[in-house]
């Protein structure tokens, strides 16, 4: 397994993630611009939608820094290894 291109795209994902919460927080805004236009299950409906939503994407960026902090892990136990093993092979 390349750790180091999987920590690439984690950290690209990581950098993109302040658009994709402005796009989240747009579509709250929008989603609750609608509330006097629905009844009342509908705008319970939209509410937990975007509740959801949010957690959903706050899930996901918990999830994206403790990988990273493992594949960050991997990548220097590996290379501690490699080391080694280099030394033990000359």
């Amino acid at each position: 397994i390349d750790y180091q291109k999987k920590l690439d795209e984690l950290k690209t994902w990581n950098a993109n993630k302040e658009a994709g919460q402005s796009l989240l927080n747009i579509s709250t805004t929008q989603g609750e611009a609608l509330f006097s236009q629905v009844t009342l299950k509908d705008r319970d409906t939209i509410r937990s939608n975007l509740r959801n939503l949010r957690d959903n994407m706050d899930g996901l960026i918990d999830k994206s820094s403790v990988l990273m902090k493992k594949l960050e892990s991997l990548i220097i136990q590996k290379s501690s290894f490699d080391e080694s093993y280099k030394q033990i092979v000359q």
